[in-house]
């Protein structure tokens, strides 16, 4: 799969698909180790399991993933970054919307929890998004789905509503990046 040679995103990726495909939010460590040295093997045993170790302990370190013991068993999981950092390459891989359609996202966060309402500003700014109103944002691309995954894990859902309308938006003094 990765030949005698990986990297840390080749570790990254692999404990993203291996959580995907075990439906997780976590995963055990040595699980994941066993799985992920096992598809890297194959018939090549030329792999340094050490660098291995090397490359979750910088994933670590670099705040995306971490790791916690239940019981005797020792857990990785990704955090909050990481799923940010997956969000942003799904957004910048995004289609447009067919015809005149557009997404609209409207959100109003109490000044309590003020740091999402600043994540939410700061991510829609850089991901094709134009401001409408304080907290109101459209974009022409399609990016429905990873949008809601954006709101959920910044447990925003009670103070944001998507929208996707049809026809004429006006926005004013501005125009939607086509």
């Amino acid at each position: 799969m990765f030949g005698p040679f990986y990297t840390y995103a080749d570790v990254f990726n692999g404990l993203v698909e291996t959580i995907k495909d075990i439906n997780k939010q976590h995963i055990e460590k040595k699980f994941f180790k066993e799985v992920y040295l096992d598809q890297l093997l194959g018939n090549n045993k030329n792999i340094d399991r050490r660098k291995f170790s090397q490359q979750l302990w910088q994933l670590r370190r670099s705040g995306f993933i971490k790791e916690f013991k239940k019981g005797e068993k020792l857990y990785i999981c990704l955090t909050s970054k990481a799923k940010l950092a997956l969000l942003e390459k799904e957004f910048n891989h995004a289609k447009k919307m067919k015809g005149k359609q557009y997404l609209v996202v409207a959100f109003d966060v109490p000044e309590a929890h003020k740091h999402v309402r600043n994540t939410l500003r700061r991510f829609l700014k850089e991901h094709h998004f134009v401001q409408m109103q304080k907290s109101v944002w459209a974009t022409s691309y399609d990016v429905y789905n990873q949008l809601c995954r954006l709101v959920k894990e910044n447990e925003a859902q009670d103070w944001a509503n998507i929208f996707i309308v049809s026809g004429s938006l006006v926005v004013p003094r501005f125009k939607l990046k086509k």
